[in-house]
């Protein structure tokens, strides 16, 4: 093997490299803050859009709002089939990859999935202005972690080498994990003392 070669395999950083953290709960916390930013972003599109979209009343907001809504919840809603069927999943799928970016197991996944959608989603923001809903507590903490799991493996694949454009890749990656790729790629994480185990770093950089 040439030099170049062998020193571009063992000491230049590599890309195409899976994202393995090296604090698991310091990246699922930062995971949690940046959907929590994400969360406030969410509730506040959602509100901008028209009713007739949301089935929210506008001029019901506030704290008094949430008792109300969580006393009341939970119920059956009667959002558009795009809502229960499609983004709640989805969006469930994300608080799935958290966890599991960050080294936890399935069944954790499972349990953070399950915790995020129903305390800090529904019976917390959304309650703001909506009744919680049966559809959203069921849908979103089973079919979020099964198409998480499948959203993980296929990052995984991605991050290996591969001969797909980068633009593709870089695009499918943020669709996957749109909060993991913000942290991974902005220097959220770097910032944070976090860094990526499966990287090979040049001799005169510290490792993780």
């Amino acid at each position: 093997m040439k030099g170049g070669a062998l020193l571009s395999r063992y000491f230049l950083p590599q890309e195409n490299l899976a994202f393995v953290p090296n604090h698991r709960l310091r990246y699922l916390s930062l995971s949690v803050a940046c959907l929590g930013i994400a969360f406030i972003l969410g509730i506040i599109g959602l509100y901008l859009m028209p009713e007739s979209v949301t089935h929210w009343t506008k001029q019901k907001f506030g704290l008094i709002s949430w008792l109300e809504n969580v006393h009341l919840g939970p119920v059956f809603d009667n959002d558009l089939f795009v809502f229960n069927w499609v983004l709640h999943p989805y969006f469930g799928a994300i608080y799935y990859m958290q966890a599991r970016v960050a080294g936890y197991r399935f069944l954790t996944g499972v349990v953070f999935t399950a915790l995020v959608s129903t305390f800090f989603w529904e019976y917390g923001l959304e309650a703001f202005v909506e009744i919680p809903s049966i559809q959203d507590l069921i849908c979103t903490p089973t079919l979020g972690p099964l198409v998480g799991e499948i959203f993980y493996r296929i990052s995984q694949r991605l991050q290996q080498p591969n001969k797909l454009p980068k633009i593709f890749t870089e695009c499918a990656l943020f669709f996957l994990d749109f909060i993991g790729f913000s942290i991974q790629k902005l220097g959220f994480a770097k910032a944070c003392g976090i860094c990526n185990k499966n990287a090979i770093y040049h001799q005169s950089t510290p490792k993780c």
